[in-house]
């Protein structure tokens, strides 16, 4: 999609035509405005009766605050529309199959308990490979500090298991191998585990392992439906069980995990699937590298480590790091939103929608965001505009660094700028529901 009416473009990738048995519309913006007035739009185009319901996901509670307000500000009462998770709204697209049980996604109170209870039982006490797990518990002499060690412990570990369904499915797939053979303690080929690891780290990788196949052995019963994670989904025999004929609304999620993208493919084959997605940057800026990567890339071989020395001690800039050749801000902080936009290219084959808003003003602000938008140096807008002398970060209210002590002053300092900026704008205040 060409954005040349926005600014200078970038070469591109080659143009891919979007597979017709995917049904996914992309939208990109970098104002959350724009995607709530995209979203309003697709409401009104797939709401054929008043009394229809349409799912919309959004990631947190405070985003569903604003939609809810938002929306009803654009048509006049914000009704029809269900608000949920994604994981709510993958487990209304199980079916059960012809032949087989039903099956329900596991959630995140359902796994902390099947950890905890896995802690607390008898299976911690007869597994060798959860001995550091009962050398942790077993150091405090008190029941209770037992008691609230393993609560803690299972906390720690709930959180850890989701984040390795949404980014080493692979792994996990393996983990769950050692259930159908009965358990064991060998590592298995190709889990992700680093080879070069050390012993304490086959000691944690095996008791991770372990607790994570009885806790989801102990999530089994017989008179149960089958219980299935997300990265359950992804494989091919319980991708029949995925399947949606109503539109589902994607607003607002701010990092898209590899799982996630595999989802979304699948649910774009039986529905209509609408991303709404931030993207700072309306440029292709997929092969932006950070100055990790940079120095990786340009770090000599071992046969060139003497060259290399003499570079270092000859050359002020070996690496490029003081070179203004591409937007610094994209390069330290935009991995993750660099990563999401590679992911959802990728699905929607690169077909999306722009609703990309230029900023105005003479601020530092509005000038650094232009400048991100169309993936400039930092400089080039106030060079282009004759705003550099004008600009002053000193006296710019447009953009302010804080240094605070830790986290409680930071909120601090937040929830005073909220209440300074309520103050001087009844617009806004109007906005907060009684």
């Amino acid at each position: 999609m060409a954005l040349s009416r926005l600014g200078p473009s970038l070469p591109s990738r080659r143009a891919r035509v979007q597979s017709p048995s995917r049904m996914i519309r992309l939208v990109y913006s970098n104002q959350t405005e724009s995607l709530l007035d995209a979203l309003v739009e697709s409401l009104r185009e797939h709401r054929s009766n008043p009394l229809d319901s349409l799912d919309v996901v959004v990631p947190n509670q405070h985003l569903e605050a604003y939609l809810r307000i938002g929306i009803a500000k654009r048509v006049g009462i914000a009704t029809g529309v269900r608000f949920c998770r994604l994981e709510e709204a993958i487990e209304d697209s199980l079916v059960s199959p012809e032949k087989g049980p039903s099956a329900a996604l596991v959630d995140h109170w359902e796994l902390f308990g099947a950890v905890l209870g896995t802690l607390i039982g008898k299976t911690a006490d007869e597994d060798p490979d959860l001995a550091p797990v009962r050398s942790y518990l077993d150091s405090v002499d008190d029941p209770a500090g037992r008691d609230l060690r393993s609560v803690q412990l299972a906390q720690r570990v709930t959180h850890l298991y989701e984040e390795y369904i949404l980014h080493r499915p692979e792994m996990l797939r393996e983990w769950r191998r050692g259930i159908k053979s009965g358990g064991g303690s060998t590592i298995p080929q190709g889990s992700g585990r680093d080879v070069h690891a050390s012993d304490e780290s086959d000691e944690t990788y095996r008791w991770q392992a372990s607790l994570f196949r009885h806790a989801i052995q102990g999530l089994q019963r017989d008179e149960d439906p089958l219980r299935l994670c997300l990265d359950d989904l992804v494989q091919e025999s319980h991708q029949r069980r995925l399947r949606r004929h109503a539109p589902l609304f994607v607003f607002g999620l701010s990092y898209v995990a590899p799982l996630y993208q595999r989802l979304f493919a699948h649910l774009a084959e039986h529905c209509s699937l609408h991303l709404f997605t931030l993207n700072p940057c309306c440029e292709f800026w997929e092969d932006i590298e950070t100055d990790r990567e940079i120095r990786r890339r340009l770090a000599p071989s071992h046969r060139d480590l003497r060259v290399g020395a003499e570079i270092l001690a000859h050359t002020e800039d070996p690496f490029g790091f003081l070179e203004d050749d591409d937007n610094r801000a994209l390069r330290r902080w935009g991995i993750p939103g660099r990563e999401s936009m590679r992911l959802l290219n990728e699905v929607s084959d690169c077909d999306f929608e722009p609703r990309f808003e230029v900023p105005e003003g003479t601020g530092v602000l509005p000038c650094l965001q232009r400048d991100i938008l169309f993936r400039q140096p930092q400089s080039a807008t106030a060079a282009t505009t004759g705003e550099e002398a004008e600009v002053g970060v000193g006296t710019d209210e447009t953009l302010r660094f804080v240094a605070v002590s830790d986290p409680r002053r930071e909120a601090q300092v937040v929830v005073d700028e909220i209440w300074r900026s309520l103050r001087h704008d009844e617009a806004q205040r109007a906005d907060i529901p009684e």
